[in-house]
């Protein structure tokens, strides 16, 4: 619904405020620098004498794969980061925490905000300066921390503006006519569901007919080999894409009534088109990965390394989503944009998005049309990994019992 502008609240919104941005910064830095330097006490553990034991806690990051994690610093890298705050505040690590009232524990990156250390903390230098000083900061850490410089926007927020939620309203009102908007954030939620169990479909199928002694048979039959693969392709595609269609209609009817209720237009086949540009594609390239490596070794190897591959591209994007553009900007096979909303960022990353979709729907195909050239292979007895496995295994039992016997 439209806000409204007798209230006078519109919320708060992260924003860069020098006078906010820099002392707020200083002060978490200061505080993960003595935590990582070891001044953070750990309650309740204390040696037999009960000297209290003190902990060293590294600086928050992210890793590569969208994981918290905590950097512990080499002696040089400590004395860097004090010598830094130095030059910024002309105040010691142990002078700022005395200033904001001592220690306090680091909130993760989204919460940094909320403390406001403005006017308690000197700053000497200009947000030019201070924003060279933070990357190298990010640079000492190890990259992926708070004080990279797209990250210090989340130092500080400011009220928002009645106008700035009424074109946030209208865009997803007007420019995504609310379904649009809300099938995208439907969308990323089914992608992480796709993208781990819809190997399985693939996998369970071919390998059925292996446990139903079936193989041979069906290998006999004067069917062509396209035509066997691509019709189980597309029936393994089509019943992991279902459920999510099936599933998006009771949203979809429950827009459908709120709009002709509010007399606001929606678009009624939103989710079903984000469906097929969102996750289809990613579908494609799953299930072409399960085609090849069951037809390939009539096992279910395909599984573990699907799982790997889809786990490692949702923390790849859920990382990117702190950067919410480049969770729609990059090359993984998940695609993600958490945001109700955000139609201006979606088009400015159209081209790159439909490019990343069409790479993946086309690596289905691909990977599909390679499964039919091995199954061809194996129909004429040319390719048969999982025999060659088992004669070796075969072999080497016998080998090890002709050695026990001697």
């Amino acid at each position: 619904m439209p806000p409204d502008e007798r209230t006078g609240d519109f919320g708060r919104v992260n924003a860069v405020i020098p006078e906010k941005t820099m002392p707020n910064a200083c002060a978490t830095l200061a505080t993960e620098y003595l935590y990582e330097r070891g001044n953070s006490f750990a309650d309740g553990y204390s040696d037999i004498s009960g000297v209290p034991n003190y902990i060293r806690q590294g600086y928050m990051s992210y890793s590569e794969l969208g994981f918290i994690q905590r950097k512990t610093l080499s002696p040089e890298g400590r004395s860097e980061i004090a010598d830094i705050l130095y030059r910024i505040t002309g105040l010691t690590a142990e002078e700022i925490s005395s200033s904001i009232n001592g220690l306090y524990e680091p909130l993760p990156f989204e919460y940094r905000s909320e403390n406001d250390y403005s006017g308690r903390i000197p700053v000497l230098v200009d947000y030019g300066t201070f924003t060279k000083e933070m990357r190298r900061v990010d640079q000492i850490i190890g990259g992926n921390s708070a004080y990279a410089e797209k990250k210090l926007i989340l130092f500080a927020t400011r009220e928002a503006t009645y106008e700035e939620k009424y074109a946030e309203y209208e865009g997803v009102v007007k420019d995504d006519m609310v379904t649009n908007a809300y099938a995208r954030y439907y969308c990323d939620y089914m992608m992480i569901m796709v993208a781990l169990l819809c190997i399985f479909i693939p996998v369970s199928l071919l390998l059925r007919d292996r446990r139903a002694r079936m193989s041979e048979l069906l290998a006999s039959r004067s069917v062509g080999s396209a035509q066997f693969i691509a019709v189980r392709y597309a029936a393994s595609v089509t019943m992991a894409l279902l459920p999510v269609f099936l599933i998006s209609l009771i949203p979809t009817a429950e827009f459908i009534v709120w709009g002709g209720r509010h007399g606001i237009r929606v678009d009624p086949f939103a989710f079903i088109k984000y469906e097929a540009l969102w996750l289809l594609p990613t579908i494609l390239a799953i299930t072409g990965v399960g085609f090849l490596l069951t037809v390939l070794t009539d096992t279910p190897v395909a599984i573990p390394v699907q799982i790997a591959w889809s786990w490692i591209a949702i923390m790849g994007t859920g990382m990117a989503l702190m950067d919410i553009q480049s969770g729609v900007g990059g090359w993984w096979l998940v695609l993600r944009f958490n945001l109700v909303g955000g139609h201006d960022t979606i088009m400015a990353n159209a081209t790159h998005i439909l490019a990343n979709r069409v790479l993946y729907a086309a690596l289905g195909i691909g990977l599909m049309l390679l499964t039919v050239a091995i199954y061809e292979m194996r129909r004429k007895g040319r390719i048969d990994v999982l025999g060659k496995i088992r004669f070796a295994a075969a072999n080497r039992k016998i080998s090890d019992s002709s050695v026990a016997a001697e």
